[in-house]
């Protein structure tokens, strides 16, 4: 995975070809068909530190991190 020295915290897969990992330095990558984007930051500030992700669908995640602030993400 790209940047893999950040933490992965968290995973979800809203089909089997397509899953987001939330990372410890507030940036989310995405696999889809057998290889990762680069990270990118959740919010541009990077003052989201993942923690936990889910994805309702291929389009649409959130993303909330230990000190409780929340985000959405179209990926």
């Amino acid at each position: 995975m790209p940047g893999s020295a950040a933490l992965t915290f968290s995973v979800s897969c809203p089909t089997a070809n397509r899953c987001l990992v939330a990372r410890s330095d507030g940036s989310v990558s995405v696999w889809q068909s057998g290889s990762w984007s680069a990270p990118q930051p959740v919010l541009p500030d990077g003052t989201v530190a993942g923690a936990d992700v889910s994805c309702a669908s291929t389009a649409f995640c959130a993303v909330v991190d230990t000190a409780g602030s929340a985000a959405t993400t179209r990926t």
